[in-house]
């Protein structure tokens, strides 16, 4: 197969994004041009003349526009992968064609493509950064909290009786019938805690049901709540016609020895409470190290700016707004001013900060693990599954035929443990300051 002679220039739009400037000689697309007419004068068919006859005129005439495109598309796709084997490009998408000259016989056939192609991180400063660490001490409210959710999860459900509207002491059963912004709802059941408005299956529905009657049916509940998805400050709209089902009034055990027993933890309530500062401090001294943690990829990443192809940035936004929308609504909740400022363009931006933070860094720890020779053992990846199988219920061949479905090589597992050593690696060389 004839290769075709062509000239490229590449011009550095920025770190991860180039121009290539192609450049084909016409005597080459003069000897592509005959070949291809050539060949579409042996399969034409054209009216009056048998098949392989028809004089080039015509054929040009009926079919010049295809035969140049087919032609420049052959020609972009041998002439664009070649640059790329022969400059080594990781491209980060597809190439834009910016720009193209028309086919001629006396010009050379010139065209500009953009393309985007992943960063190579030089890693510089990943040790002995420094950074704090909060001191977890666990306070009698935090302990109170945490026996109340023990009462909870132990209560006793009666059915209401000497009272005809619902209190924030009461568990429903609910039909709804109605929408929440797009999202449509046909009989749909729901068990709403009304002193747990955190948990309600529907955010903003445990409050709006207080105070309703114990028996109403079909009566219409409207509450609101910010969209992810308005580009107006006003708040999405919920409208239900509920109807109840059951009606139950929680009724918490006495805080009592006998209670301590009831929960298989502790003999006393005094050493139930001790057993519960135990698990607090040890939930919140690992919530310490993960917030650590954070500081610590926040300052590599100040420290070792990692340059992101736009296109990426892009895509993985537009996944995160589709996949993480609690956790962007939580952040949005603690960085708006005001419900006013909560529009679709802020959660957008909440979401492409979270990007980027995630694309450097998963650049940034593969360059840091590539210079430490570091990689994860096929003895690391197992224990991670039994642990995993340990806290799902299920058998460590069951968790491997789960995952394996969507990722038969484990590649996000490994890398998520890949990460966790880069991040042991750079905690151990740390000045971390205790508060």
């Amino acid at each position: 197969m004839e290769v075709t002679p062509f000239q490229f220039q590449v011009t550095d739009i920025s770190p991860v994004e180039k121009s290539l400037r192609f450049e084909i000689p016409a005597h080459y697309l003069q000897k592509k041009l005959d070949l291809a007419y050539k060949k579409a004068a042996r399969e034409a068919e054209v009216p009056g003349f048998r098949k392989g006859k028809a004089p080039r005129s015509l054929i040009e005439q009926h079919y010049k526009r295809q035969i140049e495109s087919d032609m420049f598309l052959s020609l972009f796709e041998e002439t664009f992968n070649e640059c790329v084997e022969k400059e080594n490009f990781r491209l980060a998408g597809q190439p834009v064609l910016e720009s193209r000259s028309e086919v001629s016989l006396t010009s050379p056939l010139t065209y500009q493509v953009r393309i985007e192609t992943y960063p190579t991180v030089e890693v510089k400063n990943y040790e002995g950064l420094v950074v704090s660490q909060k001191s977890k001490a666990v306070t009698e409210n935090e302990i109170e909290q945490a026996l109340f959710q023990e009462q909870n999860r132990m209560m006793e459900l009666k059915p209401i009786e000497g009272r005809d509207v619902l209190t924030d002491s009461d568990v429903v059963t609910i039909l709804a019938e109605g929408h929440i912004g797009k999202e449509h709802y046909h009989n749909k059941k729901l068990s709403v805690d009304l002193g747990l408005p955190k948990e309600s299956p529907v955010p903003g529905l445990a409050e709006a049901l207080i105070g309703k009657r114990v028996d109403m049916q079909g009566e219409m509940v409207s509450f609101s709540l910010p969209s992810m998805a308005s580009e107006t400050p006003s708040e999405e709209k919920a409208e239900l016609q509920i109807s109840v089902q059951t009606a139950h009034q929680k009724f918490l055990p006495a805080l009592d020895d006998e209670f301590a027993k009831d929960t298989g933890k502790a003999s006393t309530l005094s050493e139930l409470r001790e057993k519960i500062r135990t698990e607090l401090f040890e939930e919140g001294t690992r919530l310490a190290r993960r917030e650590m943690h954070e500081s610590l990829i926040a300052e590599m990443l100040r420290q070792n700016p990692v340059p992101l192809p736009p296109s990426l940035v892009k895509q993985i936004t537009k996944e995160y707004l589709e996949t993480r929308q609690y956790e962007i609504f939580m952040r949005a909740m603690e960085a708006a001013p005001s419900k006013e400022g909560m529009t679709s363009s802020f959660f957008a931006q909440i979401a492409e900060n979270m990007a980027k933070r995630d694309a450097s860094f998963q650049f940034l720890a593969r360059a840091i693990a590539e210079k430490n020779s570091m990689e994860v053992t096929e003895a690391e990846l197992e224990k991670r599954l039994a642990e995993r199988s340990v806290q799902r219920g299920i058998s460590v061949a069951r968790l491997k035929s789960q995952i394996g479905k969507e990722d038969p090589t484990f590649s996000q597992l490994r890398a998520q443990l890949l990460i966790e050593k880069v991040l042991d690696l750079v905690e151990s060389s740390a000045n971390i300051h205790k508060e």
